[in-house]
């Protein structure tokens, strides 16, 4: 009779062979009566699993070439054996097997330290902190300076018009330093004409433009321009739900984990507050919610506008392309007295901040607004 051993569904397995063919054996038994035997089988699964191509080939991805890898693999093996190896021991794989879980993992895991330790060079150790710096697992690590400050995190939650990104700008206008962070560049430009014309020195940071001096303490930003290099005591981000968002949510995910910042003002609806609880829950930061509601209540006509002559001063019209806009305004101003603004995405924000400014001044003549969706976030009307 003659013994076997094969791999199955990341679990080793042994078998014994007869002329009534393959007959599996129980595991415990061979570990509880013959401890010298069970060295020997964990052993020669080591060696198998070491000497086999793809394990070489799976080191070589992670920068350890072939001839250290043999090297390593040799000393490797020998300490394990002799009950030497720091980072593997017989009991490691005894247990891993009763429980029948793979042991691959832990093989190659001590298989790689070891190489580190005992075949040190510049380039491993380069391609040891390139892996480390990659591993986004645990993201809360990639912001040392951020998790050495005594954070507190302030979410203020609420409807649009309900005051919370007023009450957390209040904040930032009181400190001596500080930064705002929104999705737009239109809303970054009209918090920097905020700050500036409240008499607070305040430069503009966002992808397209740049607008700084030196020794100013406030910044307005898009999101994605967040300075993580820089300590300030105010910051807020605004529209934090967009941290869902699967293409940009990563920018509110970098700036709320990053920011360097003693109190953090989030601005946004109630949907992500346990998100949001998630990825702080292993952070040291202090976190408090203020709720608010909306300040005029929000109320559906109960007829509908039929015909746009019958428009009235204060409304507004949303149509969902350009053509559509330029065609219902041509349509209202000459069936009424009344003249329209237009705002549509792709207008600047210097000129979509410009005709907002037209249809909330009373005295304007402006009072129509026909806009595209954009008027959905970044414009107070």
């Amino acid at each position: 009779m003659s013994k076997m051993v094969f791999f199955q569904k990341g679990v080793w397995r042994f078998f014994s062979s007869s002329a009534s063919g393959l007959k599996q054996k129980k595991f415990a038994p061979v570990y509880d009566h013959d401890k010298s035997k069970h060295e020997r089988q964990v052993e020669s699964l080591v060696v198998k699993f070491l000497q086999n191509d793809n394990t070489m080939r799976k080191a070589a991805v992670l920068g350890i070439p072939e001839n250290v890898y043999r090297n390593s693999i040799s000393s490797f093996i020998e300490s394990f054996k002799n009950k030497k190896s720091l980072y593997l021991t017989h009991y490691d794989l005894i247990s891993k097997l009763k429980a029948q879980n793979s042991i691959k993992d832990s093989i190659f895991s001590a298989l790689i330290k070891h190489t580190h330790s005992n075949f040190p060079s510049e380039h491993l150790t380069l391609l040891a902190d390139l892996f480390k710096s990659s591993d986004l697992r645990t993201p809360l690590e990639l912001y040392p300076e951020a998790r050495g400050l005594s954070r507190k995190i302030i979410f203020h939650v609420g409807p649009t018009n309900s005051g919370k990104t007023y009450n957390a700008l209040k904040k930032l206008e009181q400190a001596n330093s500080g930064v705002y962070l929104g999705p737009l560049r239109l809303l970054a430009h009209e918090i920097y004409e905020r700050m500036n014309k409240s008499g607070i020195a305040c430069n503009l940071v966002t992808g397209e433009e740049r607008r700084e001096s030196d020794g100013v303490n406030m910044i307005s930003a898009t999101v994605e321009m967040v300075p993580l290099n820089a300590e300030f005591d105010v910051a807020v981000i605004d529209e934090i739900q967009l941290i869902a968002d699967e293409q940009r949510g990563w920018a509110w995910t970098q700036a709320l984990l990053g920011l360097r910042a003693k109190e953090i003002h989030l601005c946004g609806e109630a949907t992500v507050i346990p998100l949001v609880r998630r990825i702080l829950a292993n952070s040291k930061d202090m976190f408090e919610e203020h709720h608010y509601e909306r300040l005029k209540p929000l109320e559906i006509d109960d007829r509908p506008v039929d015909r746009l002559k019958n428009v009235r001063k204060g409304d507004a019209i949303v149509a969902f392309s350009r053509d559509e806009i330029f065609a219902i305004k041509q349509s209202i101003e000459a069936s009424t007295s009344f003249k329209c603004a237009v705002i549509y995405g792709a207008l600047p924000p210097e000129i979509r901040a410009e005709q907002a400014k037209l249809f909330n001044n009373p005295d304007s003549g402006y009072d129509v607004l026909v806009a595209s969706d954009a008027i959905g976030m970044g414009l107070n009307l």
